[in-house]
């Protein structure tokens, strides 16, 4: 059992193979926040002591990042009704929705719940099941399992590599050839290898009764059962074998395992949240659909970030970047309004800009951040002045387009010894910025602008210099 009666102040006569239902839902937060970067969730449970303690061990996970659970719902003991819990999580969440769900029920109840959610939740909410769920539960599910998920205490049998897989498979096969392979009677193979090894362990010259059993178990400590390994049993502090939890997908009503997924606590005999799972950092990332290369930036600021992570730069925390498309023709009000949004619904503490910083206007992002996130842009614009220049939590990586158009002067006039220019530039909404800059630049610099002249698209850009220079 996965129980945590059986784990903390027992007596060493309990002896656990597995990992805990507090391990598998730290398991399933640290996939959840870390892995899919999801930030709303809530639960279904079965309502009694299996349930309720659950939630409470949710409740401290999500703690541990930073998260509240968002809603929950739940069904009583013996029912397969789904409904009243559906509803109740559901309701409790607006006006919000949640992004996922773990569902801590029993076979046909958890298939009825996410049948539900099917219907009447975004296609895009994902779902994640203990490893009790039942082994009929694969079957008794329908349409979109792309987005079911399930922690596993054991490997998967269907990573057919794993040595003990391989001889469980082969000897169930010869024990009874009709028998379905299960993770449940999986289980029950590997719980009796591990009596039996200990058992063999017993000095030949002792009497086989519980105070031997148990003994054999906590003087060898340690086992290996076909490459998997269980303990240290320690008769004072650990009674707990499996210190590591597996995830699956369902896919072709098959779960099929996720290798980059497993959970492992090693350091401890039970996971503690506090300090077994990475609390996200986040930050949004401001990109414009207008941008040709917002998507060769946006794979820059996710390289950086995937660096950061690998190395522990940051200890315990991950930084997870969220990105966040706009189009430079918004309407003002609405994109504050939904910049506060994003803001709020992913606990947002920093943004990230693209290049083009139009989006920096006091008018808009005043109201959405109100001070309450930092602010890194490679680089300023004309429209960054006043109050938000000056701001402490809005950082710039180098100078603004003015300085820039600055350097682009001086070096004409300084180097090439030029005294006048001309300017052409592509139309767009930073097109009057950027006439700003140069004609703010070559007066100050007392250099001559000729004229100034625009194109919309690359195969015009011939003419208009020849036009602005007087060839055409």
């Amino acid at each position: 059992t996965g129980t945590i009666g059986v784990r903390v102040n027992a007596s060493i006569g309990t002896i656990n193979l597995r990992a805990g239902y507090a391990d598998e839902i730290n398991a399933m937060v640290q996939f959840l926040v870390g892995t899919m970067v999801l930030r709303r969730i809530s639960i279904f449970y079965q309502n009694d002591i299996f349930g309720q303690q659950c939630v409470s061990d949710l409740t401290a996970a999500l703690s541990a990042v930073g998260l509240t659970i968002l809603s929950s719902g739940s069904y009583p003991t013996g029912s397969t009704d789904a409904s009243s819990g559906f509803a109740q999580l559901q309701s409790g969440a607006l006006p919000s929705v949640p992004q996922a769900v773990i569902v801590w029920a029993l076979n046909q109840a958890a298939a009825n719940f996410i049948a539900l959610g099917k219907t009447y939740l975004p296609s895009s909410v994902v779902y994640v099941c203990p490893s009790v769920v039942g082994s009929a539960f694969t079957s008794s599910f329908g349409p979109g399992e792309s987005q079911v998920f399930m922690t596993q205490v054991l490997p998967p049998l269907t990573v057919t590599s794993h040595a003990l897989v391989q001889q469980y498979t082969s000897v169930m096969t010869g024990f009874d050839p009709s028998m379905v392979n299960s993770m449940v009677a999986f289980e029950g193979y590997v719980t009796g290898k591990l009596l039996g090894t200990a058992l063999q362990r017993v000095a030949l010259s002792s009497m086989l009764d519980k105070m031997s059993a148990i003994n054999a178990v906590y003087s060898n400590s340690l086992f290996v059962l076909n490459s998997l390994s269980l303990g240290p049993y320690l008769s004072d502090s650990c009674n707990q074998g499996i210190h590591q939890v597996w995830l699956t997908q369902l896919t072709n009503n098959t779960m099929k395992y996720l290798p980059d997924s497993d959970f492992v606590f090693s350091s401890s005999c039970r996971s503690d949240a506090s300090l077994n799972l990475r609390r996200p950092l986040m930050f949004g990332h401001l990109l414009p659909v207008e941008l040709s290369l917002a998507l060769d930036h946006q794979q820059g600021i996710f390289a950086a970030s995937s660096e950061m992570n690998i190395n522990n730069e940051l200890g315990q925390r991950d930084l997870q970047v969220f990105p966040f498309w706009y189009s430079l023709s918004e309407e003002p009000s609405a994109l504050s309004s939904r910049l506060a949004t994003f803001i709020q619904d992913n606990a947002i503490v920093g943004l990230v800009a693209s290049e083009r910083a139009a989006l920096f206007a006091p008018g808009i992002l005043g109201p959405a951040t109100s001070g309450r996130v930092v602010v890194v842009s490679p680089r300023g614009a004309p429209p960054l002045s006043g109050a938000v220049a000056t701001n402490p939590s809005r950082i710039f990586i180098g100078g603004s387009s003015l300085d820039e158009g600055y350097a682009m002067i001086r070096y004409l006039k300084d180097y090439l010894a030029l005294n006048s220019v001309v300017m052409v530039y592509e139309d767009g909404s930073e097109a009057a910025a950027a006439v700003q800059v140069i004609q703010t630049a070559t007066t100050e610099l007392e250099v001559t602008l000729l004229g100034t002249d625009h194109y919309a698209t690359s195969s015009e850009v011939l003419g208009v210099c020849q036009r602005v220079l007087g060839l055409a």
